[in-house]
């Protein structure tokens, strides 16, 4: 799997209080965590708030780092990458690390089996997940044991990370959760002859938008969408292009303690043989399910009343990437400039001339319409324009450049 290191986002020290067991003994030291598990239990990681599901993956890369400090001929450890503690049966992945034989699962199926160890059980074992688009490989001390694609709607990348301990003590050394990127260099882009301009004109909605649930309203050169809504522009474009517009979550005191949550945008919105607009306005309601079975690239800024912002790709609701930060989450009265991008293999989002999130998708969405959903609260978009991009290429370097043949990079 081709794939380089975008960002670190956790570890690689375990953090006191991010962890929750259930029939295990847990002790802190330093920066580290012990479990202690004379029976059966179960430790989850509690890095990803529980106000969301707990929800994590997405592009990552998961490295840990672990070694049994008490093993019987009745050990047994297993961790469990994006398993969703609320749901019947298995999910995810399973790596079973046993007195005698070590197992790898997706979901229900045996992907890989070994012999023990032997002589080395006790040692530090390196243990990595990797989830990139659909693809997934799991690696130990080293070695790729599996690798594979998963299926569109198997939600396999998504979920949190869990531990299962049988008559065994684990030493937990060291955890990383890393964002991810498809290895290789993306072509910068530059905008060209522009696609469409939104005038907000008094009737625009009429004429440009198709929307189900509570129409929008048109003042003072903007477009108010109503909570409940999906709304998208009736024309259907081909990218590449990049969507450009400002928008503003409407403050509501009132339901949300947050008070701005769940600006939603869509773009490469399809549904293949048939007509958007008349799907939209044949549908009984706005609820999201009866968009997931589209094709279509959604960012929900500010989701879960203000505690999460994810990209997400349809159909089959895969998690792209997730941010718990403030710096990605919404603030009261804050008008923010949004670009959604098709470009190639790749999705973009930007926010405020800074990218967010670059995704590649092996099978891209090239074609569809550009939209918004306000969910619990009202969203307010100015400045919409969809603009044709193409290729920039980098400045060439002057012919006798000053320093030739010097290494004038500072960074070494």
């Amino acid at each position: 799997m081709e794939h380089k290191v975008i960002e670190r986002m956790y570890g690689p020290e375990v953090r006191h209080r991010d962890w929750e067991g259930e029939g295990v003994q847990l002790v802190y030291a330093g920066a580290a965590l012990q479990m202690f598990s004379p029976g059966e239990g179960r430790v989850w990681w509690r890095h990803h708030p529980p106000a969301v599901g707990w929800t994590g993956g997405g592009d990552v890369k998961l490295r840990l780092l672990f070694q049994l400090t008490r093993v019987t001929d009745r050990s047994r450890f297993v961790v469990r990458f994006n398993a969703k503690p609320a749901q019947e049966g298995e999910s995810g992945f399973r790596f079973v690390y046993g007195w005698d034989r070590i197992e790898v699962y997706r979901r229900d199926t045996l992907l890989h089996a070994e012999g023990a160890p032997g002589d080395t059980l006790r040692e530090p074992q390196r243990l990595v997940l990797i989830t990139l688009a659909n693809t997934y490989m799991l690696q130990l001390n080293g070695r790729t044991l599996v690798e594979g694609a998963t299926e569109p709607s198997a939600h396999d990348n998504e979920g949190v990370l869990g531990l299962e301990l049988q008559d065994v003590d684990v030493e937990l050394l060291s955890l990383t959760e890393e964002n991810v990127a498809r290895d290789g260099a993306t072509a910068q882009w530059k905008r060209t002859q522009p696609l469409y301009v939104e005038s907000f004109a008094p009737d625009t909605v009429a004429r440009n938008w198709a929307c189900n649930g509570p129409a929008p309203t048109c003042a003072d050169g903007a477009l108010t969408f109503r909570h409940r809504s999906n709304c998208v522009l009736r024309p259907r474009f081909d990218g590449p292009l990049a969507i450009d517009f400002t928008a503003e979550p409407v403050p509501d005191p009132e339901h949300f303690s947050a008070h701005v949550t769940d600006a939603i945008f869509l773009w490469m919105l399809d549904k293949p043989g048939d007509d958007v607009p008349a799907f939209l306005a044949a549908l009984p309601d706005a609820e999201l399910a009866r968009l997931l079975p589209l094709n279509l690239y959604w960012v929900d800024v500010g989701g879960t009343n203000n505690t999460t912002t994810r990209l997400r790709r349809n159909p089959g609701r895969r998690l792209v990437r997730q941010f718990t930060d403030r710096h990605h989450l919404l603030a009261r009265g804050k008008r923010y400039a949004v670009s959604l991008v098709q470009y190639g293999e790749f999705a973009e989002f930007w926010v405020d001339n800074r990218l967010w999130v670059r995704s590649w998708d092996p099978a891209p969405l090239r074609s569809g319409h550009a939209g918004f959903r306000a969910f619990v609260t009202d969203l307010t978009i100015r400045d919409l324009q969809v603009h044709r991009i193409e290729p920039q290429l980098p400045p060439s370097p002057p012919a006798n450049p000053k320093g030739a043949g010097r290494n004038t990079d500072e960074r070494g």
